[in-house]
Formats: structure tokens, C-alpha cells, sequence
């Protein structure tokens, strides 16, 4: 069993785990932290064409009943407060480059921010949750084509949830 932060040593080399309850309620991820690589496993898809994301190479995983709006803000703040030169998703290639990881992560949280006022919005406005959902997923649709319709329904739902 691991603790949230706690190193290992194996052969000079420091690992951090770090939890991210996103995929599944006991996710982890690894920092080792003399290299500065992050291995995020599922808590970061890299999309197959990555011109298709503008310039954010890199989503959140949104498609689990384990994620909150809330959890992928922290998640967030926790690898944006690393310092990371490589991050190593689960899927696809590593993204490389301190100030393009952290780009990508600013850009992320503004994408969600904006996205939850857009939910609070229709929600004031009277909308019902069903059309809600329709118009966030075209909305998110836009911002991440390449994205499964699985992880924008969930990204739509969670944004939903999390305006209640």
C-alpha cells in the first residue's frame, strides 16, 4: 500500500507517488524526480493528431464515475506545481518541454473554468439539464475534435454535477 507523496528509492533513483483519483478512484501517478518525468498513466491523453488540439497537446481523462470537476482541478494544481521536463501519459507519445507542459495545463484549467461558467449560465437561464448537456457536449466538441464522444458525454456530465 502507498501513501500520496511518498518516495521510493531504487538504485539512486527518487520516485513520488502522487494520487490522482480520476480513471479510477485510486489512480496514481509517478515523478521521478531527478529525471523531472512525470508518468501520468490515464490521467492524460495525448491525442493521435496532435495539430487537431490547437495547441494543447495533451486532455484530461474525463470518462469515470471516480471524477469530479473538483479532482481534475487538484489534479491539475498538482502537476502544474511539479517541476516536469517530460510527461509520459499512458497512451501515445511523451510530451517534452517544461514551458509547454505548463502551457498546456493553463490552458486546460481556463478551458474548464470557462466551461463551468458556461453550465452555471444555461442553468441560470432555466435551461433543462438534458439540453444542457447537448449544447456543452457541441461546445466541447469544438474545443477537443478529436475527443471521444465517451470522454465529452462525461466532461459534459461532470460540469453538469459540479454546478448543483
Amino acid at each position: 500500500t502507498f501513501r500520496d507523496g511518498e518516495n521510493i528509492k531504487n538504485g539512486g533513483i527518487d520516485i513520488e507517488i502522487i494520487f490522482f483519483p480520476r480513471h479510477t478512484p485510486d489512480e496514481v501517478a509517478f515523478y521521478v524526480i531527478q529525471e523531472k518525468i512525470l508518468i501520468t498513466g490515464d490521467l492524460i491523453k495525448v491525442p493521435k493528431d496532435k495539430k487537431s488540439y490547437g495547441q494543447t497537446p495533451f486532455i484530461p481523462v474525463f470518462n469515470s464515475p471516480y471524477s469530479s470537476f473538483e479532482d481534475a482541478m487538484s489534479s491539475l494544481k498538482k502537476i502544474s506545481d511539479l517541476d516536469v521536463e517530460t510527461l509520459m501519459p499512458g497512451h501515445r507519445q511523451q510530451i517534452t518541454g517544461e514551458k509547454l507542459i505548463k502551457s498546456c495545463l493553463v490552458q486546460m484549467e481556463e478551458e474548464m473554468v470557462k466551461k463551468k461558467r458556461l453550465v452555471a449560465n444555461l442553468k441560470n437561464r432555466g435551461m433543462a439539464d438534458a439540453e444542457i448537456l447537448k449544447y456543452v457536449i457541441r461546445d466541447i466538441s469544438k474545443s477537443y475534435p478529436n475527443c471521444s464522444q465517451t470522454d465529452q458525454m462525461f466532461y459534459a456530465y461532470l460540469l453538469l454535477k459540479s454546478s448543483v
